[in-house]
């Protein structure tokens, strides 16, 4: 009888684990009677979906910000190679504009001093926004933030100066060239004036100021020295007669403003070499910060763009 008891015992506590079971099954929210609940069978390709277009705009969104990057690291090159390209050549004009000035510093003729700008490449600035730059040296940047904005805004305007630069000599050469030329204009009125005078004249003291003067300038034209010379010597010598002393101060005046111009134009030539040196000499450090290979993010891990390229492949 005991035993007859265990066995019954033992089949009841399975029927009633069977059962547990069974109802457990049936009054799941995702399967019912074994199989999809109605839910699930909505619920689920509506998932898988959603799944699916997230996904896709994730794995679009990291290859647009892939390629975001990359377009910002080519540019950000294609400034830096540009840079470098134009360093030299812009030095050369340096050296060509002190050279120029040291020849008016130099000159002791009426005439301007001759200028050959040197040739260079086609400006790319003109293409150039500052946001582009900003974005193309900025956004991946991983270093000294400060120097980072310190560096930038001398790429950028000292790209500004350059581009103008040559703008600015051919100007400043042609003022100068006109300037000079004006004062030769106004020299040979004066001097044909003089001419006319000293035709008229028979003191032998004057006639050989006036031979010296015209043997000075065979060996010298259009000295400058010569010219003030000898024009101090007839104003000492006519200083009391009147039909001539006005034309001999408007000639020492003459004189005065070209030696002037010279002064003038030698300094502001130097200047504008020295300014595209020190631009040049920020160009190049400032270059070489954002050339470095540490300074900007690194690219994703190779396991991660397998990932994303397959996904991608797949849906293309």
């Amino acid at each position: 009888d005991s035993m007859q008891e265990i066995d019954d015992s033992s089949n009841v506590n399975l029927v009633d684990t069977a059962v547990s079971v069974s109802e457990t099954t049936k009054n799941n929210f995702w399967i019912k009677d074994g199989q999809p609940s109605g839910w699930t069978q909505v619920l689920l390709p509506v998932g898988i979906t959603l799944f699916t277009v997230f996904l896709e705009k994730w794995v679009a969104n990291c290859f647009a910000k892939k390629k975001e990057r990359k377009d910002r690291e080519k540019y950000r090159n294609t400034v830096i190679d540009w840079i470098k390209l134009i360093i030299p050549i812009e030095e050369q004009l340096a050296e060509s504009l002190s050279s120029l000035s040291n020849s008016i510093a130099q000159s002791d003729d009426m005439q301007p001093e001759p200028y050959d700008m040197p040739t260079t490449i086609p400006d790319k600035v003109g293409t150039m926004t500052v946001e582009q730059m900003m974005d193309a040296f900025l956004t991946d940047f991983n270093g000294d933030k400060d120097n980072s904005s310190v560096n930038i805004y001398n790429i950028i305007s000292c790209l500004e100066f350059l581009s103008k630069t040559r703008g600015e000599i051919a100007k400043l050469y042609d003022t100068y060239n006109k300037q000079a030329f004006s004062c030769c204009e106004q020299w040979n009125v004066e001097i044909n004036a003089f001419k006319k005078w000293n035709m008229q004249q028979i003191d032998e003291t004057i006639k050989q100021i006036v031979k010296s003067w015209a043997t000075g300038l065979i060996v010298k034209k259009d000295s400058i020295q010569i010219h003030e010379k000898f024009v101090d010597e007839m104003i000492q010598m006519c200083g009391n007669d009147p039909n001539i002393v006005p034309t001999l101060i408007r000639m020492k005046n003459i004189v005065k403003q070209r030696k002037a111009l010279s002064n003038g134009y030698a300094t502001i030539f130097e200047k504008m070499s020295e300014r595209i040196n020190f631009s040049l000499g920020q160009l190049s450090d400032s270059s070489e910060f954002f050339a470095e290979e540490k300074s900007y993010k690194k690219a994703k891990p190779i396991w991660i763009k397998k990932i994303l390229s397959y996904f991608y492949n797949k849906k293309h």
